[in-house]
């Protein structure tokens, strides 16, 4: 992400990177983005509401419309054990199929 980024920040292009919402996720990419300067925003659905943070915690703080990096080693976070074990990961169901008939690829 930072020679895409670097390589953005040649022709003055700047960098949404992507968040998949979690407190794991949003942690690291709060911390790739304060290594990036030409970050623009990072995706943080959390600011709007009370975010669930179950094995993972906390999300970070935002004072001022910034996001403040998280306290502690590594990316901040703390991960509960316990919580984890008493919800094991399952499997997905059916992915949707994205190979038409044709050998065609298509959006589901």
């Amino acid at each position: 992400m930072k020679k895409i980024a670097a390589l953005g920040e040649v022709f003055y292009q700047s960098l949404i990177p992507h968040n998949n919402a979690g407190p794991l996720g949003t942690a690291a990419t709060l911390h790739a983005a304060l290594a990036i300067p030409n970050v623009e925003l990072i995706e943080a659905p959390w600011v709007n509401g009370d975010a669930e943070t179950g094995v993972v915690s906390p999300y970070p703080r935002v004072e001022g419309g910034y996001a403040l990096p998280l306290e502690g080693p590594g990316l901040g976070v703390t991960f509960d054990e316990e919580l984890a074990r008493t919800r094991p990961f399952r499997k997905p169901g059916l992915q949707p199929r994205l190979n038409a008939p044709d050998g065609s690829v298509r959006d589901f």
